[in-house]
């Protein structure tokens, strides 16, 4: 430019027209490890092993020698299907005791002993 030269003011280029807001969405993974499937289902781990016991439970999918995953979709079939059955399920006498249960059967061992009734050598 030579030095004379009359300053030319420059425009800025017109504002651009906000640009609409984009939708943010939470996407859940397809496929759940045993830690996600047990905070699905709300249960602890043993009762989550118990379920994979059961021939209703959805079959598991491997993606390496040592990550079991299961579909979502599945999960909650299974648990609007078959977990209100099994809630109202009695459970094995083994289980259904409570904690004061063996106190009582030692209780009554030995209150059959001194009463004099033979108990079982097994049950001593």
């Amino acid at each position: 430019m030579p030095r004379n030269a009359a300053l030319t003011t420059v425009e800025a280029p017109p504002a651009a027209a906000p640009r609409p807001r984009s939708i943010v969405a939470t996407v859940e993974p397809e496929f759940l490890s045993s830690a996600q499937a047990m905070r699905l289902l709300q249960v602890g781990e043993g009762t989550f092993r118990r379920y994979r016991t059961l021939p209703e439970f959805p079959a598991a999918r491997f993606f390496g020698p040592r990550s079991p995953r299961w579909r979502r979709g599945e999960l909650i079939d299974f648990v609007e299907q078959h977990v209100a059955s099994l809630a109202k399920a009695p459970k094995p006498p083994e289980f259904g005791m409570g904690k004061g249960a063996g106190r009582a059967a030692l209780e009554a061992k030995k209150a059959a002993l001194r009463g004099g009734r033979p108990v079982a050598k097994r049950d001593r």
